[in-house]
């Protein structure tokens, strides 16, 4: 009651006063350690607060007010500790500041800056350009990707000399591959007279550069096959100049020209729209509306969102976007059990796993079903060898195809084997693994990093894994945060670590809500029910943040809000999240660089 009538005094309190007070609490309990000269365990305080609005910085001050509720900071160690009245202003002054922020005063829509293709970006391009299907995207140098974004974020696709010799060489590769001196495929044969035709230049390179080129850049395309036929033949100076088009930073990055309003131009539109949803270039109807100067009015958005989806490319949203967010992408490759012990463990079987929760994902967004069927789906995509892993019978064939499941311990991507695995250590199921997974990945609400020097799980095979999880748990510094994973992680412990189900007991989950888990259905209501909004929120924000290929800031927050609103509608669904996010602010809108 105390802390409820002190937070509504706050609004009465000047803005500046009450940064004072902030600072003030800092500089008395939190500057000795973690200021500019000494910041210990690599923080520091002083500079954070600094950066102006403290909301910039929202999952750094979130953190903070969690270790000083739970009374980890300043630590028991030290002699200076804030007095009980002391600690309340505090929370209750940071944690006001931070949620009545005026996010109406802020319009910025970010900055896109030049980014490269992605190497499957890079091989889609190709592909669609050359009318190609080859697979060549694992001979380049790996994308970088940090934990907290994809892989398509502009901040890790620089260049380096090695990476962009392996373009240089790939470019040759491809162009050979593409042009054989002989074939008996009449569509083959079609395909390299289009390519060899001189006459057919200009639309090739605008095609490659997805825009249309001033007689200049032309010359220069132009120049480079006449500087090579001088000295060769037709075919060997357009092969040359082929190469040259296929490693030119205008066909590897893509850079947006700024529009005096700020507006993202119509062929940047179009590019947006097509890495977006299908990871590749534009095809011609989206060239077209660009021409006729359309492609940024709502209505064409959502009819353009809305064929997209029909369209086969549409996987790239459950084989890039869904699978980096949810983690299963590293099926088969950060747990692969050993195959000769377990000789069901094959390449195909892990490629099905992955295809499940891809055919899984890229449909909810087809079909625009409700954000809460990610976690509560009674049905799945298998094939023969998947269903009968699954013990699932009446499958047949190789291919996958969508199945409507009769049993509860199957279906939504907590059941997919995928996860399971991932989630799991390569000789035992990992409840902790699981339940932060849930908090992290799926809910993005990760629990603080474990104390220094916390011991490791017991490792005693005689003692039922569960109670080492319990024991573990129950020491001071683990409680807090393992009271929050662990009832998430063991409602999951009827799967094995192949992601296979046992039928065995198991002890009711209590979390620290005081909700009861019984059972894995109990699991999902919790999560499609109590933490919907949480779920829906970190949807938006992953879909958005891989829509404009960079981490969100605090001035994306209306785009969110208003996104978030449309879910609020009743039947609105995965689809109806995609309309709104290429109508959005920071999707139509791009700030120049400011130059240093």
């Amino acid at each position: 009651m105390k802390l409820l009538c002190f937070i509504l005094l706050i609004p009465s309190l000047a803005f500046a006063d009450v940064n004072i007070k902030i600072e003030s609490f800092l500089n008395k309990y939190c500057y000795e350690c973690h200021d500019a000269d000494v910041q210990k365990a690599d923080f520091d305080a002083e500079k954070l607060f600094a950066e102006k609005p403290l909301v910039s910085n929202l999952k750094k001050w979130d953190h903070i007010l969690h270790l000083v509720k739970e009374g980890d900071m300043p630590p028991e160690d030290k002699k200076k500790r804030p007095l009980p009245k002391e600690k309340e202003e505090f929370l209750s002054l940071l944690s006001h500041s931070l949620k009545s922020f005026d996010y109406s005063k802020v319009k910025n829509p970010g900055t896109e800056f030049a980014r490269r293709l992605t190497n499957i970006e890079y091989e889609n391009t190709v592909n669609d350009l050359l009318g190609t299907r080859f697979e060549f995207a694992h001979k380049l140098s790996p994308d970088l990707k940090s934990a907290e974004s994809f892989s398509n974020n502009s901040r890790t696709l620089f260049f380096q000399t090695p990476v962009l010799e392996k373009f240089y060489a790939t470019a040759e590769f491809i162009v050979a591959k593409a042009l054989p001196e002989k074939s008996e495929n009449e569509d083959v044969k079609e395909r390299i007279a289009k390519l060899y035709a001189l006459e057919n230049l200009r639309s090739f390179t605008e095609k490659a550069y997805r825009r249309p080129l001033s007689d200049l850049e032309f010359q220069k395309v132009l120049s480079v096959y006449k500087s090579s036929r001088s000295k060769n033949t037709h075919k060997k100076a357009m092969r040359n100049t082929l190469e040259f088009i296929l490693s030119s930073p205008r066909f590897l990055f893509k850079v947006e020209r700024h529009q005096k309003n700020e507006e993202v131009g119509q062929y940047e539109m179009a590019s947006r729209l097509s890495y977006f949803l299908w990871g590749t270039m534009p095809d011609q109807e989206l060239f077209r509306l660009a021409k006729e100067g359309n492609l940024r009015e709502n209505s064409v958005l959502r009819q353009q969102v809305d064929r997209m989806l029909k369209h086969s490319k549409a996987i790239h949203l459950g084989n890039i976007l869904g699978a980096e967010w949810l983690k299963y992408n590293l099926v088969g490759v950060r747990n692969r059990p050993d195959p000769i012990d377990n000789k069901f463990m094959t390449d195909s079987i892990y490629e099905s796993m992955f295809k499940e929760s891809s055919f899984f994902y890229t449909y909810l967004h087809k079909a625009n079903r409700p954000i809460e069927e990610l976690v509560t789906a009674r049905y799945t995509f298998l094939n023969e060898e998947l269903a009968r892993y699954y013990r699932i019978g009446g499958i047949r064939g190789s291919h996958m195809r969508p199945v409507r499941l009769k049993t509860d311990h199957r279906g939504g991507i907590l059941t997919n084997a995928s996860i399971l695995m991932v989630t799991s250590h390569p000789d035992r199921r990992s409840p902790v693994l699981r339940g932060n997974w849930i908090l992290s990945d799926l809910l993005g609400t990760p629990p603080p990093p474990p104390p220094a020097n916390v011991d490791e799980l017991d490792e005693d095979d005689d003692v039922p894994l569960e109670k080492r999880i319990k024991k573990h748990s129950q020491k001071k510094q683990c409680a807090g945060c393992h009271s929050k994973i662990d009832p998430l992680g063991l409602a999951m412990d009827n799967f094995d670590f192949f992601g296979r189900w046992e039928n065995r007991r198991r002890s009711t989950e209590t979390l620290a809500d005081g909700t009861k888990l019984r059972s894995l259905s109990d699991l999902k209501n919790y999560l499609s029910v109590n933490k919907l909004k949480t779920l829906k929120r970190n949807t938006v924000e992953r879909t958005l943040s891989f829509a404009l290929g960079r981490q969100l800031y605090y001035y994306d927050e209306p785009a969110v809000r208003k996104v978030l609103k449309v879910l609020d509608q009743p039947k609105a669904g995965f689809k109806d999240m995609l309309v709104a996010i290429v109508q959005s602010y920071p999707f139509k809108y791009n700030r120049a660089q400011q130059e240093k």
